[in-house]
């Protein structure tokens, strides 16, 4: 673990020490040597991070491995033409190498793009294609037109030449593709990003050199393709190479800054090309603007129906959940309701069952038991017993006598009503708060 951890740093060292090397040594077969090494190595540690990480999907390395190798084989073939046998046809066999390995990059993207993204996040792939439209109309303006109007070169010369930027916009369109792609970007995201970034600024570079003639075979660009060479390995032996071919997060497309001034950039590329080729004095490319215009305005129409679609859909989501909860809280009501009915229910079946033995007192002190056992010399039998907190049938109230206790209906009794409480012949008998004598009672 530890050995994964630094051996992407060991290699990125390594590399940046055998790009220096380049320019130090002034040997051109030393250079050409330093060179291969360099492109060779990053063959080897994609190879080597395939084998040893084990990426859930090992096709899109593999492929970007094979589209290095191709650009290595070039660089050979070309150091072979140039400097042992001092002859640099064109086309040769290293232009078809070169030119061979932009599609397996761009392969290779094409499927970690599918395995990020398996919902096949639409607004991504519009944003995309509308970069790439801005940048076709640049490359189509300054680059491919050019060689068009170049009268020395042959049809299989102009056709390898205008290859070249038409490969690196393929390159553009799935790198694009890629950044805009929902998840988070690992290191080896980022590594292997700044790889095709390094790529594709030495190709614009040497293009620019080549059409104003000032490439010798030996410049700073080179730094450029070298550099990506190492960016690529790095890539390839990090840890987090396996996150590439593993579905990234919800496909949420976010406005944030970084994608509107993308997409804002792309959007006014035409308008800046017109203005540029009328301060350098030049015809307009009527042809190419018109088609790039209409181009970014039907994607842009797509991209504006997209978000009014999301945004109903959210909207109409939104309606659903309300409706969702409103539904909820209107049962959760009826369910408070029914249960204080049962409450209430229960309250009065427990009020008619319990025995009128087992009913609690209501009101007054407790009974001692030991008075309730013994007695008192006025009370032989104990303290009377308390009233239960169920009232009585109606018509009916105790009378407790002394010690005795009966129960007297209130019809026999003229209407009267009360209880007869007492001890002796000085209880009262309480009906609306006057008094009665009971002796007349007691003689009976």
């Amino acid at each position: 673990m530890r050995m994964s951890r630094w051996s992407w740093r060991a290699y990125a060292c390594l590399g940046v020490c055998l790009t220096l090397l380049y320019f130090l040594v002034h040997s051109v077969a030393a250079q050409d040597i330093v060179y291969s090494l360099v492109g060779a190595s990053a063959v080897a540690a994609i190879i080597v991070g395939v084998s040893t990480k084990r990426p859930r999907e090992r096709l899109p390395w593999y492929l970007m491995a094979a589209g290095q190798a191709c650009f290595v084989v070039g660089d050979v073939l070309w150091d072979i033409f140039a400097d042992v046998l001092h002859s640099t046809p064109f086309p040769s066999v290293a232009d078809v190498l070169y030119l061979a390995g932009y599609p397996l990059l761009a392969a290779g993207l094409a499927l970690m793009v599918r395995d990020r993204d398996p919902e096949r996040d639409r607004a991504s792939l519009i944003d995309a294609l509308i970069i790439s439209a801005g940048l076709a109309v640049v490359t189509w303006v300054f680059w491919i037109d050019r060689y068009a109007g170049d009268q020395t070169l042959s049809l299989p010369a102009f056709l390898i030449s205008a290859a070249y930027p038409i490969m690196d916009l393929l390159l553009i369109s799935f790198l694009a593709r890629l950044t805009l792609s929902p998840g988070k970007r690992p290191i080896s995201y980022r590594l292997l990003s700044a790889s095709l970034f390094l790529t594709l600024g030495a190709d614009v570079a040497f293009a620019g050199l080549e059409l104003a003639g000032a490439y010798n075979g030996r410049n700073l660009i080179d730094v450029g393709w070298l550099l990506s060479y190492v960016a690529v390995g790095a890539a390839a032996l990090h840890p987090t190479m396996g996150a590439l071919t593993q579905p990234a997060a919800s496909p949420f497309v976010s406005s944030n800054g970084r994608r509107l001034v993308l997409l804002a950039g792309a959007s006014l590329m035409v308008p800046c090309v017109f203005a540029v080729q009328a301060l350098l004095g030049e015809p307009a490319n009527t042809a190419a603007l018109a088609l790039g215009s209409g181009a970014i305005f039907l994607l842009v129409l797509a991209r504006m129906a997209g978000l009014i679609k999301q945004v109903e859909w959210d909207a109409e989501q939104l309606r659903h959940q309300g409706d969702l909860l409103t539904r909820a809280l209107e049962k959760e009501q009826e369910v408070v309701g029914q249960l204080q009915a049962l409450n209430r229910l229960k309250g009065d079946f427990v009020a008619r069952s319990v025995p009128r033995g087992h009913r609690e007192p209501c009101d007054g002190p407790r009974p001692n038991p030991r008075l309730a056992s013994h007695g008192t010399p006025d009370r032989p039998h104990g303290p009377p017993a308390p009233r239960s907190c169920v009232d009585q049938p109606r018509g009916q109230r105790p009378q407790v006598l002394g010690s005795r206790v009966a129960m007297r209906d209130r019809s026999k009794e003229g209407g009267s009503s009360g209880a007869v409480l007492g001890d002796g012949p000085r209880s009262r008998y309480r009906a609306g708060g006057g008094r009665t004598d009971l002796r007349p009672l007691l003689s009976d």
